[in-house]
């Protein structure tokens, strides 16, 4: 009888133990999930090396097209003694507007949206990195863990295992966030189709070697919860990984990034790092020198060059032909401009402006914008009162008897100035 009861209480605990195991512990995530997720995250720090340049290249695009500027009519001021063609005028305007359109990307709104695209893209990253670099930690010598290592086939991922190759993307980086206008993958205008498109209930999501970790188990009788005492269902909806996995009735799952811009309820943090993708999707304007056969084929360049040039407020579609021809030819012949505009002005030498006396410089090595106007202010100062000296000698031969009306006077001063 004593034996019998015995038998009966052991049998008990055995059968106490088993529910215990089969309740209480899931399996490992299974190695084409997470490493998927790994890739997300390198890809979301893709979007935030994105915002990051779009933040910064405006700035220097303004930079370049006004030293492009002021490169330009310190050239005309200095070697064609201050005389602008029609031309020069109109690309000199053509710069300002081009340094208008990049400062215009730097609006109080715009440099709002990519510092929230930074944070949105960042905060989503550090997530999936958080979650899935604890669960490869969660690890026990031999067996029991959280990971399936990279290869498959239900096998177990030692703690100390490297993330590399397929699971880079976990390997956390302390390094400066490049600026880079870098190419991203996987992302789609609706959400995200590198590898996580589906769903992945806990047989699609966690390997069959069962009871090897406890975040992965059912909610009922969760090993989480009060172990000491019999464990306890977990009541609320835990999810990891900017809602990637959560925990299922079953087990934990996996949420598909397909549609994440309709995931605002379920996965919030998600749906804000794809639209930080969304939001770096544009070109940002950039600096690029322009040769005559370039500028002819630019629209913002024949609207200026018509009102400036043709004195026109808007060209017929019969002009575009005419005037591309003649834009096509107002800086001399095919290859002058990007001669005379961009290659001579690393040979030019002008004046030093942070110096005294007859001190010159290279043009190019003027680059600051108070250099720069010291310059430009410096030569036009000097052809000013040069012209002013040709129109005093001019005075000078009418009030001797010379019978020369303003015009007259006018038209010399022009013949002398383009024979300087």
């Amino acid at each position: 009888m004593q034996q019998s009861q015995q038998i009966a209480i052991i049998s008990v605990i055995m059968l106490w133990a088993l529910q215990m195991g089969d309740a209480g512990a899931g399996g490992r995530l299974k190695a084409n999930g997470w490493t998927a997720a790994c890739r997300l995250a390198s890809e979301l720090d893709k979007v935030e090396q994105k915002a990051a340049h779009r933040l910064a290249t405006p700035m220097a695009t303004v930079n370049d097209y006004l030293k492009q500027y002021f490169r330009t009519a310190i050239y005309t001021e200095a070697y064609r003694n201050g005389h602008h063609t029609a031309a020069d005028r109109a690309l000199l305007t053509y710069y300002a507007s081009k340094a208008d359109a990049a400062a215009a990307e730097l609006t109080p709104s715009a440099v709002a949206k990519l510092a929230t695209a930074v944070r949105d893209a960042a905060r989503a990253e550090g997530s999936i990195r958080d979650f899935i670099g604890a669960m490869a930690q969660i690890s026990a010598a031999a067996t029991d863990g959280c990971l399936e290592i990279e290869t498959g086939s239900n096998t177990h991922r030692p703690p100390n295992t490297p993330f590399t190759g397929s699971s880079a993307g976990c390997k956390l980086s302390t390094d400066q966030l490049p600026i880079t206008d870098t190419t991203t993958e996987g992302f789609t205008q609706t959400g995200y189709d590198g590898g996580l498109e589906v769903n992945a209930d806990v047989a699609a999501n966690t390997d069959t070697t069962s009871d090897t970790c406890a975040i992965t188990a059912a909610k009922a009788s969760s090993r989480l919860l009060d172990g000491a005492n019999g464990d306890s269902a977990i009541q609320g909806s835990p999810t990891f990984a900017s809602g990637l996995y959560y925990i299922h009735n079953d087990g934990m799952q996996r949420r598909a990034t397909v549609s994440l811009n309709t995931a605002e309820g379920k996965a919030p943090t998600l749906k804000a790092a794809h639209t930080a993708y969304l939001t770096t999707k544009y070109t940002p304007e950039s600096y690029k020198f322009e040769t005559a056969d370039q500028l002819k084929e630019s629209a913002d360049f024949r609207t200026i060059y018509a009102m400036l040039v043709k004195k026109k407020d808007t060209i017929g579609q019969p002009e575009e032909a005419v005037i591309k021809d003649e834009i096509g030819g107002a800086f001399g012949d095919k290859g002058a401009m990007a001669k005379e505009y961009n290659t001579a002005f690393a040979s030019a030498q002008v004046h030093n402006p942070n110096a005294k006396g007859t001190e010159k410089v290279p043009l190019t090595s003027l680059s600051t914008l108070k250099d720069l106007t010291a310059t430009l202010a410096y030569y036009q100062d000097i052809n000013t009162k040069a012209l002013k000296r040709k129109i005093a000698e001019l005075e000078k031969q009418i009030n001797k008897g010379a019978s020369k009306t303003q015009e007259q006077i006018c038209n010399a001063i022009e013949d002398q100035n383009e024979t300087s």
